[in-house]
């Protein structure tokens, strides 16, 4: 029976090691103009295991967002 449980635990460690997250296509642009917006804040990207994450407020779950992201000051 322990063998049983080892190939499923093998299979599902083999699964998500396969497993990726999708890429974001990214439109470059220097000026972008948008309407209807109800709020923007600024906040500063943090590491989140393999990848990135913001932090924004509760009330914008499941909302349709736009990320924007600043040509550092130093470029």
């Amino acid at each position: 029976m322990s063998s049983v449980v080892t190939i499923e635990r093998d299979i599902y460690i083999g699964y998500i090691c396969t497993l990726r997250m999708k890429s974001v296509p990214v439109q470059e642009a220097t000026k972008l103009t948008v309407e209807g917006v109800e709020a923007f804040f600024e906040k500063i990207v943090t590491r989140f295991g393999t990848g990135a994450k913001i932090d924004c407020p509760r009330q914008y779950l499941g909302r349709e967002v736009f990320i924007i992201v600043r040509r550092s000051k130093k470029e």
